[in-house]
């Protein structure tokens, strides 16, 4: 019996030790595992950052770059009779189509487009509209195609929510996610959520034989800048007006597949960037 006593006193005390063991393994694997959580979240973070601050830099860069030809392409504008002659023929026909320019040793691929020539998307009447996108489907698209389209923007921008033959309102955008305006549209890109607008008729390059790109969707046929372009300025409290609006495309001959849009306009007789952004991603 004594004999019996004495090994399950040892096997509960083997047990006991295992347990135990066993337990301050599981407490040790527990803590690393937390710490590498922690740490992989630290440096997921710390690439984050590094990377924000990445495109922050080369953001800022890139926008003072663009300024910088906002300001001297507003200037050959402003000055077109005196450039003239070195450009062959007035500056705005020059750029109408794809045409080189340096600037500070770089060269530079560029269109220019006067939004007064463009149709106002939110003051122009329907027929302008239609006939604006009549223009771009330039009779590849039936119409059914050309009234989706124009019906569509016109339900986009009135407040009633009576859809047009070949439209669409709120229930038809709800599934999508979201509702239409009812109202002004304050960005061009609002356009790529209106039905049958879509990435393929909202801006199209090709190229011509000469290697030129030619910009081509709805984007190129609508503005909103027609009578000027404004914006508050919260450091001095009033609203500050752009007038003489016009659009660049433009190409840098270093990366010539990535095309930007910028806006530039007229403050007390300098020019000025409003607005720019990337159109293709590459």
């Amino acid at each position: 019996m004594r004999k019996y006593w004495f090994i399950q006193i040892f096997r509960k005390n083997g047990e006991n030790k295992l347990n135990n063991r066993g337990s301050v393994l599981i407490f040790l694997l527990l803590i690393t595992g937390v710490i590498s959580f922690f740490l992989m979240e630290s440096l997921y973070y710390a690439k984050l950052n590094q990377r924000l601050c990445y495109n922050y830099y080369n953001n800022t860069i890139f926008e003072n770059k663009m300024k910088k030809i906002a300001f001297i392409f507003g200037e050959l504008i402003k000055n077109k009779v005196m450039y003239n002659d070195y450009f062959d023929k007035d500056i705005g026909d020059y750029f109408s189509e794809e045409e080189p320019l340096t600037i500070d040793n770089e060269k530079y691929f560029i269109v220019y487009k006067p939004e007064s020539s463009l149709v106002d998307i939110n003051r122009d009447s329907e027929d302008k509209i239609k006939e604006a996108v009549l223009k771009f489907a330039d009779d590849k698209f039936d119409e059914t195609y050309v009234d989706t389209i124009v019906d569509s923007i016109m339900d986009w921008k009135d407040s009633d929510n009576l859809e047009r033959p070949n439209g669409a309102e709120k229930d038809y955008y709800k599934k999508l996610g979201y509702e239409p305006a009812n109202g002004s549209i304050y960005d061009l890109f609002e356009l790529k959520k209106i039905k049958g607008i879509n990435d393929e008729n909202f801006f199209k390059i090709e190229y011509d034989d000469n290697n030129r790109a030619i910009y081509s969707g709805l984007l190129t046929y609508f503005t909103i800048y027609k009578n000027g372009f404004y914006k508050y300025d919260f450091k001095n409290k009033k609203l500050v007006a752009y007038k003489n609006i016009f659009r660049l495309y433009i190409r840098s001959a270093l990366h010539p597949k990535n095309i930007y849009l910028i806006f530039v306009g007229e403050k007390e007789s300098r020019f000025y960037l409003i607005k720019w952004k990337k159109l293709t991603w590459f």
